[in-house]
């Protein structure tokens, strides 16, 4: 498995705990961490031990392929992928599936690593690149389009995480030899619910008399200027409502000037990522999310859990798991006077929140368990297959 999701070094992290998960579910999992970080562990772990590999669970390996340069970083993800494979573990090359968590760089590594040795490649999808905000926001990205639509029909199988991306592969003519098997992001639904309450934010932030959340990367598509521009509208009507944005990422000191140029500073809060954001969610009274294209949009899901009311842009899961005006209140992205208009009516209408919260919750059962999901995740696999 190939991802760019450095979070798998740390231990105690949920996707490091989701990747030996995955492990009960196959003979060998080694999963190659592809990009230009640090290694930080209690246990003093170093590159070099990552390099070789760290086993993590009884049958579960994480190697890194770290580089200053991009380029370097893929290059030794490929020298890493087939020489994991050609010490050939028990089985042959041709029982061995690659599985790349893009369809873009990761995705063309994993492609030449199951080119070279004969074994089976998957590729999942996690984003809608289809979205013209995708290429449109950079011309990396319109070169990752180009390299998608060349790779996604040599693949034995295509994971995809919502039936809107399924739609834009259609919408397309995508040409594959399998059918997208749709496979959502996991959420634990019931470890949310069952969640005991560390922090308040309304006892955090008494000035406040309505908070709305957002819990996000701090990036270019994630279009949280919108949430900012939204409540510089708001407070003129509510001038005690508060938004706390909670997050990281390369956008973050432009919204924090962006506040600041809107004289919001004394409404809006930034936080950095929290490892308990289920009090958050569960102590806000409604959830904002504003991005240009989501695959998924696991923010939402987790909010519902959490009994929060969601405002959001149309992306991701809403409009097929989730029904739009119904489920959660939508807005095009980048409509403003919607986003205020539908924030002001939570804030002047609190039960109006509350009976979106309680319908949306039926909406979460369409997510599966842990054994479900997991059995799930197999299927797809063996699918690669035949």
């Amino acid at each position: 498995m190939i991802s760019t999701d450095k979070n798998i070094l740390e231990e105690g992290s949920a996707v490091r705990g989701r990747m030996v998960s995955y492990g009960t579910i196959c003979d060998e999992l080694h999963v190659l961490v592809v990009g230009k970080f640090k290694v930080e562990s209690k246990k003093s772990v170093n590159y070099q031990e990552y390099n070789k590999g760290i086993k993590i669970g009884e049958n579960v390996f994480v190697y890194t392929a770290n580089a200053h340069f991009k380029l370097g970083s893929l290059y030794r993800a490929y020298s890493v992928g087939t020489s994991v494979l050609s010490k050939n573990y028990k089985l042959k090359a041709e029982s061995w599936l690659v599985t790349a968590q893009d369809p873009f760089e990761t995705g063309f590594v994993a492609w030449c690593i199951s080119k070279k040795t004969k074994s089976k490649l998957q590729l999942q999808i996690h984003t809608d690149f289809l979205s013209p905000y995708f290429s449109g926001e950079s011309f990396l990205n319109k070169i990752r389009v180009i390299i998608a639509k060349f790779l996604l029909p040599k693949a034995d199988g295509v994971r995809v995480v919502s039936e809107r991306i399924t739609s834009s592969l259609k919408a397309n003519s995508y040409k594959l030899k399998v059918t997208p098997l749709i496979l959502p992001i996991f959420v634990d639904i019931e470890k949310i619910r069952k969640t005991i309450l560390v922090v308040d934010l309304h006892k955090k932030y008494t000035q406040f008399d309505f908070i709305f959340l957002v819990a996000s990367r701090l990036t270019r598509e994630k279009n949280i200027g919108i949430a900012i521009s939204s409540m510089r509208e708001v407070i003129k009507k509510h001038p005690k409502a508060g938004l706390v944005i909670v997050g990281s990422g390369p956008e973050e000191n432009n919204l924090k000037l962006k506040a600041k140029s809107c004289k919001l500073t004394a409404n809006i809060i930034f936080e950095p990522w929290q490892s308990d954001v289920v009090s958050y969610y569960k102590t806000a009274d409604a959830f904002l999310l504003t991005s240009k294209y989501e695959g998924f949009g696991m923010t939402l899901v987790e909010a519902i859990a959490s009994d929060c009311p969601v405002i959001s842009s149309d992306v991701g899961i809403v409009g097929n798991i989730l029904i739009k005006n119904e489920d959660v209140l939508v807005c095009s992205s980048g409509d403003i006077n919607c986003f205020v208009s539908k924030m002001n009516r939570f804030i002047e209408y609190k039960d109006v929140g509350k009976e979106y919260s309680l319908r949306a919750q039926t909406a979460l059962s369409v997510f599966r368990g842990k054994d479900e999901y997991l059995n799930r995740m197999k299927e797809s696999w063996g699918e690669c297959f035949g």
